[in-house]
């Protein structure tokens, strides 16, 4: 141990005595500062670019690097907010143009369009019975041809019938309106009467009599003036009738009842023609829906894709199947029900408003109000006292609010819930594009919609805003 301390210390009295020069402070830290900004050059120059942007740490921002690399010049290029924004009104500008270019194609295919969809609704609501069959051993093929034949068969045997009853009011409607409005003129007449009874007392309690008692007054001149101008205006008349009498008789050319009759046979053919596109294609989509799943699943890369294809199409299926059953057990029950309240207060042909009833309910709301508006023309019509008159559209209007306010939720909105709102606009889309019949399949539509939107987490935020109570 001493031995090494020892040869330290001759190794330190060895070496010359180094004189260190003195520096202030000032100067150290401007040396400092040079030898930085020498290195910082260096690694510029190393990784510049002619004509590339690089940044400067310096200045604090960026910079363009000359075709010899030395010299940096200050950069040009717009701020990164500014950019943010403008793609942000490019993308509104480009998703608003897309949505109009969307419902312009829905209106101008609505003769294609409209049955393919009805078909694919078709498929999405008998596809968990025919999978239900096909798990107790019975072949799609079969099922499906039962499941047909049964839907045609019940359709069939409802239009059969209640076509006569339909025809014999569609075609009697003018008449029958007339007399509707002759009974309810008398109501018009007392509200008037109401009305002006109710302006007199008004009148009198403003001061008004006076100008009344004024009036009553002159009422013989002006009876006489009057008098004067009946007895101008019959003599004109004479002369007028005369001048007519004369003048050579009018021919009206009235369309004849055979293009009449082809108008209805035209649009009969439309609608049996989109039936037949619907039942066909929903049939094979029925038997091949698995093959043509496959194929779908099969294309795709990645097996996530795949899960959450599967996923979204047995959320659709579910969401469809259980909406369009359920409501239509229940208007069934309901149209059953509306039938028995009508004849049992004494309205003529109440299976046929029964139906109505089963129909008109498949839209929300709007379905409701226009049966209770039909169902109160048809009593008072067939009744002569407004009052006994008014029952029918009353009892209409409570069981439908006791419907669909109390059993339709209780039985679909565990399923599918949706605000009222985005119903009701659901309804005047489609119905302002494809009329009744998109009227019709609007709330399936934004049911697909809604399950869609609720899949990606990207949209999920559309399908909370549609969400219901």
């Amino acid at each position: 141990m001493s031995s090494s301390v020892a040869t330290s210390d001759e190794r330190v009295k060895a070496e010359p005595s180094r004189r260190v020069p003195l520096e202030t402070p000032h100067q150290q830290a401007a040396d400092d500062l040079e030898v930085e900004s020498r290195a910082c050059d260096r690694q510029v120059q190393q990784v510049a670019v002619p004509g590339e942007a690089v940044a400067d740490p310096i200045a604090g921002g960026n910079t363009t690097a000359t075709a010899d690399g030395g010299t940096i010049e200050p950069s040009a290029a717009p701020p990164r907010w500014s950019q943010q924004r403008h793609q942000q009104q490019q993308s509104v500008a480009l998703t608003i143009i897309a949505t109009l270019a969307v419902l312009y194609t829905l209106a101008v295919a609505r003769a294609i369009l409209f049955p393919v969809v009805l078909a694919f609704l078709f498929f999405l609501t008998l596809r968990p019975l025919v999978r239900s069959a096909e798990r107790r051993g019975i072949n799609p093929l079969l099922s499906s041809v039962g499941i047909l034949i049964v839907i045609l068969a019940t359709t069939a045997g409802a239009v059969v019938s209640l076509v006569g009853p339909a025809d014999v009011w569609f075609r009697e409607a003018p008449a029958r309106m007339q007399v509707v409005g002759q009974k309810l003129s008398g109501v018009r007449h007392k509200l008037k009467e109401l009305t002006s009874m109710t302006d007199r007392l008004q009148d009198l309690a403003t001061g008004e009599a006076d100008a009344e008692l004024a009036a009553a007054k002159s009422e013989a001149s002006i009876w006489d003036e009057v008098k004067e101008r009946i007895s101008g205006e019959q003599s004109s008349q004479a002369g007028t009738l005369r001048k007519e009498a004369d003048a050579p008789i009018a021919v009206e050319v009235r369309q004849p009842q055979l293009i009449a009759n082809l108008q209805v046979l035209n649009s009969a053919g439309n609608i049996v023609g989109n039936l037949l596109i619907v039942f066909v294609l929903g049939f094979f989509l029925l038997v091949e829906g698995d093959v043509i799943l496959n194929n779908l699943l099969g294309v795709m890369p990645r097996f996530t894709d795949k899960k959450q294809t599967v996923r979204l199409i047995s959320n659709i299926e579910r969401g469809i199947s259980t909406y369009l059953l359920t409501v239509t057990i229940i208007n069934v029950c309901l149209g059953g029900v509306i039938a028995t309240v009508m004849w049992l207060l004494g309205v003529p042909n109440a299976p046929l408003w029964g139906v109505m009833a089963a129909s008109l309910n498949f839209i929300p709301y709007i379905g409701a109000l226009t049966g209770v508006v039909i169902v109160f023309l048809v009593a008072v019509f067939s009744f002569d006292s407004l009052a006994y008159a008014s029952l029918a559209p009353l009892v209409y209007l409570g069981v439908t609010v006791i419907e669909g306010n109390f059993i339709t939720p209780a039985l679909v909105g565990r399923q599918v819930s949706l605000n009222s709102v985005a119903v009701l606009l659901s309804l005047i889309v489609w119905g302002w594009l494809w009329g009744i019949g998109g009227a019709l399949i609007g709330v399936p539509i934004l049911i697909v919609f809604k399950l869609v939107c609720d899949q990606f987490e990207k949209t999920a935020s559309i399908g909370a805003l549609l969400e219901g109570r």
